[in-house]
């Protein structure tokens, strides 16, 4: 009798350590992860306020694409502020520019400075050079331009 009393007795702590060791509350308190509020970074939102040139051969239709594609990805990656949201200024100078249909090697260089709205104070520049093989056009030529400068303002190219 005593051996079956032993058995279930034997049976019941083990069941029981089975049982409690399923519920991790019971016997160990987890500590909560280290939670600490993550600072928000605040959104920089840009407005172009100049394009400009430093040469004479540039085409006025390059100036209209490139400034067209600008606020067409600007936009698309909600970057483009508004008056409201006191916006970072976008200055482009157009350094040099060498594009000729289904040429081998198309080049275009600007400087881009971005400033802030009430100090012009300048925050951050970088030469944004875009080269672009047997390009079909000078619409193209733009496009990729404006990519790669916003592909700036957004981080995801270093400066030179």
């Amino acid at each position: 009798m005593r051996s079956l009393k032993n058995i279930i007795l034997r049976s019941f702590a083990i069941l029981l350590i089975i049982g409690t060791s399923s519920c991790t509350n019971f016997f160990i308190k987890e500590r909560p992860a280290d939670v600490r509020p993550t600072p928000k970074v605040p959104n920089i939102r840009y407005e172009i306020s100049s394009i400009s040139i430093a040469t004479e051969d540039i085409p006025a239709s390059f100036l209209f694409n490139l400034k067209r594609y600008l606020f067409a990805e600007l936009s698309k990656r909600k970057l483009l502020g508004r008056k409201e949201d006191n916006p970072h200024q976008i200055r482009i100078l157009i350094g040099y520019y060498r594009v000729v249909k289904d040429a081998d090697a198309n080049h275009v260089v600007s400087v881009v400075d971005v400033t802030d709205p009430g100090a012009e104070e300048i925050l951050d520049e970088s030469e944004i050079n875009t080269s672009v093989q047997k390009a079909r056009n000078i619409e193209d030529v733009a496009k990729l331009h404006a990519r790669d400068i916003v592909k700036f303002l957004a981080g995801e190219k270093k400066k030179k």
